[in-house]
C-alpha cells in the first residue's frame, strides 16, 4: 500500500513540475549576449558578455546558451565550442530562481569587417531532465573591426615624402579669397591678377596680393581592382589598410581629409565616399566605412569615378591613389595630373615575383612577397 501511495504522489509530483516548467520556464528568463565596445582594430583584444537572468523562483538546472560568432574571432575560452564556417558556441548554466550569471569571453579578431550576432538558441530541461524546451531570442549586438594600421619604417618615411612634397607646393600656391595687399606690376604677373582701380589711380600697373592658402585637403581614392589573379584577396586587404594608415596619419598632420572607392558593401551595393573631415571622430567615420566593405567594383568604374574628382579640383587639394592596378589607362591620368602640376601621387603594392608594372616618380611602391602571404 506504501509503494502505491508513494508511487501515486511521484507522478503527481512529475506531472505538476511537468506542467509548470512547460508553461513557466522563460519566463522572467533573460539572456543577453552583447559586444562591450562598438569597434576594435585588427589584432586587438575586446569582450563579449553573455548574461543570463532568472528572476523567477523556478529553477533550471540545465539551460544550454548557443550562439555563432564569425569564425575570424579567436575566443580565449574554447570549452564547448567549434569552428566551421562560423564560431558555434554552447555554453552550459544551472541557474537557481533569482539568479543572475555573468560570463565574459575574451577574443581577438584576425580579420577586417562589420560583424553581427543576430540570435541566441537556449534549451533547458525540467527538473527531472525528461523534457526539453527550446527557444531562439534576438539579439542586434555588432561589431565593427577596424583595418590594421601601419606604422613600419619604409611606410613612414613614404608618408614624410609625400607630406614634404605636399607641403612645398602648398606654399606656392595662393588663395584667391584673401586679399592681403597690392604691389607693382612684373612681367612675371598674369593679366588677371591686375587690380584696375588702384592702376588708375597711380597711373601705374598695379596687381593684387593674396596669402596662401590656409587649409591643405587631401583625397584619398581606394581602388579595389586588383587586376591580379593570384591571392588578389591579400593585396585588395593590403590596400585597405594602407588607406586607413593614410588617412591615420595625414589627419594627424591637421589636414582635411576625404574617402572615395570603388567598393561594395555586403549588399552589393557601392560604398560611396566619405566627405572631408579633420576631427578625430572622422578617423572612426573612415574607419567604420573601410570594415564594411564587402566587394569591388571594377577598374573602369574606378577611373570614372577619377575623374569626376578631378574635374572638381580647386587647385587647394591633394590626391593620393592607392591601387593595384596601374594600367596605362591610369597612369596617364597621373601623368595629366602631374603635368598640370597637381600634387598626385600613387601607392601601389604589388607581388615581387610579377615585379611593379610601369615606374613614375610620383609612385610608391610597396613590395609583397608572395611565398610569405
Amino acid at each position: 500500500m506504501q509503494i502505491i501511495i508513494a508511487l501515486t504522489i511521484a507522478v503527481i509530483i512529475y506531472s505538476l513540475q511537468n506542467r509548470l516548467y512547460r508553461k513557466t520556464w522563460d519566463k522572467g528568463l533573460k539572456i543577453s549576449a552583447n559586444f562591450d565596445e562598438t569597434y576594435m582594430e585588427v589584432g586587438e583584444r575586446a569582450t563579449l558578455t553573455l548574461v543570463v537572468n532568472n528572476a523567477k523562483k523556478l529553477p533550471l538546472p540545465v539551460l544550454h546558451v548557443k550562439f555563432s560568432a564569425p569564425r575570424y574571432f579567436i575566443f580565449d575560452d574554447t570549452i564547448n565550442s567549434s569552428v566551421t564556417d562560423l564560431y558555434y558556441r554552447n555554453d552550459a548554466f544551472s541557474v537557481m530562481g533569482g539568479q543572475k550569471i555573468t560570463r565574459v569571453l575574451e577574443f581577438s579578431a584576425k580579420k577586417r569587417g562589420y560583424y553581427e550576432i543576430s540570435g541566441i538558441n537556449i534549451i533547458a530541461k525540467n527538473f527531472f531532465m525528461t523534457q526539453t524546451y527550446a527557444k531562439t531570442l534576438h539579439t542586434g549586438t555588432s561589431i565593427y573591426v577596424f583595418p590594421r594600421k601601419h606604422k613600419d619604417v619604409p611606410f613612414v618615411n613614404m608618408v614624410n615624402e609625400i607630406l614634404g612634397d605636399i607641403e612645398v607646393r602648398h606654399r606656392l600656391i595662393e588663395d584667391p579669397y584673401t586679399f592681403r595687399g597690392i604691389r607693382e606690376y612684373s612681367t612675371q604677373d598674369g593679366m588677371n591678377r591686375i587690380n584696375w582701380k588702384a592702376s588708375a589711380k597711380t597711373g601705374e600697373l598695379m596687381v593684387n596680393l593674396y596669402n596662401q592658402t590656409s587649409e591643405q585637403k587631401l583625397k584619398l581614392l581606394l581602388n579595389l581592382d586588383t587586376n591580379i589573379m593570384v591571392k588578389s584577396d591579400y593585396i585588395r586587404e593590403l590596400c585597405i589598410e594602407l588607406t586607413s594608415s593614410l588617412a591615420y596619419e595625414m589627419l594627424g598632420k591637421g589636414m582635411s581629409v576625404m574617402l572615395a572607392s570603388n567598393g561594395e558593401d555586403g549588399s552589393g551595393n557601392p560604398i560611396g565616399k566619405i566627405e572631408y573631415g579633420a576631427s578625430k571622430n572622422h578617423m572612426i567615420t573612415i574607419d567604420k566605412y573601410l570594415a564594411c566593405i564587402n566587394g569591388q567594383g571594377e577598374a573602369s568604374e574606378f577611373l570614372k569615378m577619377l575623374d569626376g574628382e578631378f574635374e572638381n579640383d580647386d587647385g587647394h587639394t591633394a590626391y593620393i591613389i592607392i591601387s593595384a592596378y596601374c594600367k596605362s589607362d591610369l597612369v596617364d591620368r597621373m601623368d595629366y595630373m602631374q603635368g598640370k602640376g597637381i600634387p598626385a601621387y600613387m601607392i601601389v603594392p604589388y607581388y615581387d615575383q610579377y615585379g611593379l608594372c610601369v615606374s613614375r616618380p610620383y609612385i610608391y611602391a610597396r613590395e609583397v612577397v608572395l611565398n610569405d602571404t
